[in-house]
């Protein structure tokens, strides 16, 4: 199965070879072929393909993916689903899974879990002193508070982070990171950024740029602090 996008639209001379995602109008037409059927169907999404090839009345091929697949299935059996939200709610999740799963190699050589590093690396990016009230790094870490208890817990044992009362409010705590916890901290930033950044090296450079702004303002379309952090 192939896709195929051949756009007969101008591309705007500010955008020309810019690879910045845009919507063209009319826009180009994806055809979808899986034998021994034809589905077509209307986008302007050129962000889904390789933008550096973009210009007036050039073809894209490229073979679909996963999510594709997900959406031509789904398109057969309930094709009301089968639309932008599933494909925007797939490939976020696909997205986000890459880049955890590279992380979580990672941290497992540090003998760290996706929830320790969050503590210790949320310790270590507000600066010295190092520390937070458990319900300053709860709502940061976007855990609950048992949840969060048990982390600390872990990382009191291994040496990481204190836990000790504080000065102000005896009914509160203060979660510092110890100089053992500092290093660990910024070993493991260090080793996932590098991974990340291995990851980012394989977008083109503009893609990824535009990718990280369009996500920031989906974000804020949704609310993204309010809906999560509530």
């Amino acid at each position: 199965m192939r896709i195929c996008c051949v756009s007969g639209s101008t591309v705007p001379p500010e955008h020309e070879n810019s690879g910045a995602a845009r919507w063209l109008s009319p826009g180009p037409r994806l055809t979808t072929t899986r034998s021994p059927q034809v589905r077509t169907l209307p986008t302007g999404r050129w962000d889904i393909f390789e933008l550096s090839y973009r210009a007036e009345g050039r073809r894209i091929t490229v073979e679909p993916d996963h999510v594709d697949e997900i959406i031509s299935a789904w398109g057969n059996e309930l094709p009301e689903i089968a639309g932008l939200p599933l494909e925007l709610a797939k490939r976020s999740a696909l997205l986000v899974s890459a880049f955890d799963v590279a992380a979580g190699v990672e941290l497992e050589k540090l003998g760290l879990t996706q929830a320790e590093y969050g503590v210790l690396a949320t310790l270590r990016r507000v600066g010295a002193p190092y520390r937070l009230k458990p319900t300053d790094l709860t709502h940061a870490l976007l855990l609950s508070s048992g949840g969060t208890s048990n982390v600390v817990k872990r990382l009191v044992a291994a040496g990481y982070v204190t836990r000790e009362a504080a000065e102000d409010d005896a009914r509160s705590s203060w979660v510092q990171l110890t100089p053992s916890g500092v290093e660990t901290a910024e070993a493991a930033v260090r080793a996932t950024t590098a991974v990340h950044a291995r990851l980012v090296d394989r977008i083109p450079e503009r893609t990824a740029k535009v990718l990280s702004e369009q996500l920031r303002i989906a974000l804020a379309a949704i609310e993204e602090g309010v809906l999560i952090r509530r």
